[in-house]
């Protein structure tokens, strides 16, 4: 009788798991691609409009099954009612020489834009999306290759067990289509590495970046960076004459801190930078490599993304909230020793045994204050710059960018006076929300969309902005007289007499 019942778990188990790691792999894929090109709110079942570029055709079929299913996930999840019912609340076509693989006619397309709350589509190259989604997509995004970690928990998702290092090797870079027919349960790691060997032809990195030229914007193309578009712009001209023989690595600044407000932009300008450079951007985060296991498990994954990114080199290594790190002299308590290998080994992969001459580290963070000063030493990341919150040029360049074709004419001073202390994030989702207006409407946007999607406006009341007045008025009292004091503090006794 327990035979028996350890049987049924185990066959339950076994009818519950998924069987394709290549559509386990491509969810995965467009999750990480929406959370990277800053789409979270797709992810949380709001309406949206999203392209992908997956140029491979059997890749592009197992991308489209898998939004399916992800779709109805988050139709489940947001609304708490029966799959079956939901069928018209969104939709994934694919297309091909601009026109729907199933269908060619554009009315559909225009109708399933306006009356779907999610859809998104998928093509092989931007070219293959008609002008009217391009207009309406809130982003066309690029998944590009799968890393290691989005890899290795597929196949953990069908095999039931952790892959080796071995057989992720020869597995990193094959097509996700190919994943799915070879990894399969029931075969020998042998065999699986021996038909990925034979069917897997050499595949290049190819970083996360999305599809569209508007989508992968250079510093010359974005606003509100400060200093940072000016080092950034520096370090290109500085690559570019490395690259070009006329001057050695160590005349090229290694590392850069790049620090600033929430929604700034941070991560946008290690892409822009990259995009100027003409370079691969590596993306990685200390919460990244935690995933990976135990301390063994994340230094490890820190030491190869290092080594991917010397192999790659030139190229940009991105690290993403590096206050994560913390600083070692306010660690304390049970995790302290934990903490302390850590930094040291991040401090050791930027110096490296044997240098990372064609890596440029750049960090980010919100809280410079809470980073190990040994992190930021010359010939770490000693440069730091810092993002402000956009000023009202700045704002305006900002919705023009994320505007695109719409409201060319139109003066966009009013609406960027009104997001004074807004940062770009907050700017961009204005814009996108103005867009779905628009598209709700089934018409081109207008300014009054725009304006409509801004922050609301609060009128203070006499009483509120007498207090305020005083306030204000109380911060300079106290600044004059700090002042006067400090100036006589400097004065000789017998002129303070006087």
């Amino acid at each position: 009788m327990a035979t028996k019942l350890i049987l049924a778990d185990v066959t339950k188990e076994l009818a519950s798991r998924p069987t394709d790691v290549g559509k386990v792999l491509a969810r995965a894929m467009i999750v990480r691609t929406l959370r990277h090109g800053g789409l979270h709110h797709v992810l949380r079942a709001q309406p949206c409009i999203v392209g992908f570029v997956v140029p491979d055709d059997d890749d592009r079929r197992i991308y489209a099954d898998a939004a399916k299913a992800l779709m109805r996930e988050m139709s489940w999840d947001a609304l708490g009612i029966q799959l079956d019912l939901l069928d018209t609340d969104y939709d994934v076509v694919t297309f091909e020489g601009g026109k729907l693989k199933r269908s060619a006619d554009i009315g559909y397309l225009r109708d399933a834009l306006a009356s779907r709350l999610r859809f998104m589509a998928f093509a092989s190259s931007v070219d293959d999306f008609p002008a009217l989604f391009r207009t309406a997509a809130d982003a066309i995004l690029a998944p590009g290759l799968p890393d290691r970690r989005l890899l290795a928990g597929a196949i953990r998702q069908v095999l039931g067990q952790q892959p080796d290092e071995g057989l992720l090797d020869v597995a990193e870079g094959a097509a996700i289509g190919m994943l799915g027919f070879i990894l399969r349960p029931g075969r020998t790691r042998r065999q699986m590495i021996r038909l990925l060997e034979v069917t897997r032809p050499g595949v290049p990195i190819v970083p996360d970046t999305p599809g569209r030229d508007e989508d992968r914007p250079t510093l010359d193309d974005l606003h509100g960076l400060g200093e940072a578009a000016e080092r950034g712009r520096s370090l290109a001209r500085d690559l570019a004459d490395y690259q070009a023989g006329r001057i050695p690595w160590s005349d090229v600044d290694p590392g850069m801190l790049v620090s600033g407000p929430t929604g700034t932009g941070k991560t946008t300008f290690a892409r822009a930078l990259a995009n100027t450079c003409g370079l691969n951007l590596h993306a990685h985060s200390l919460a990244r490599w935690q995933s990976r296991g135990h301390m063994g498990d994340l230094l490890k994954a820190m030491r190869a993304a290092f080594d991917a990114a010397k192999r790659d080199a030139p190229c940009i290594l991105f690290i993403d909230e590096l206050d994560s790190f913390g600083d070692r002299e306010r660690l304390s308590g049970k995790n302290e020793n934990y903490e302390r290998e850590v930094i040291n080994g991040f401090l050791e992969c930027l110096d490296g045994i044997g240098g990372r001459e064609g890596v440029v580290v750049i960090g980010a963070t919100n809280h410079p204050d809470l980073i190990d000063p040994a992190i930021r030493r010359p010939g770490r990341l000693d440069r730091h710059v810092v993002i402000p919150l956009p000023d009202l040029e700045a704002r305006k360049g900002i919705l023009r960018h994320h505007l695109r074709d719409a409201l060319p004419d139109t003066d966009l001073t009013d609406a960027a006076d009104r997001l004074e202390g807004a940062s770009g994030a907050v700017i961009e989702q204005a814009v996108r929300d103005a867009r779905r207006r628009a598209r709700t409407d089934r018409r081109a946007m207008v300014n009054e969309d725009l304006l409509a999607s801004l922050p609301k406006r609060v009128r203070l009341t006499d009483a509120s902005f007498r207090r305020a007045c005083v306030h204000e008025a109380g911060h300079a009292v106290v600044g004059y007289l700090l002042a006067v004091l400090a100036e006589l503090r400097n004065c000789p006794p017998d002129e303070t007499k006087n």
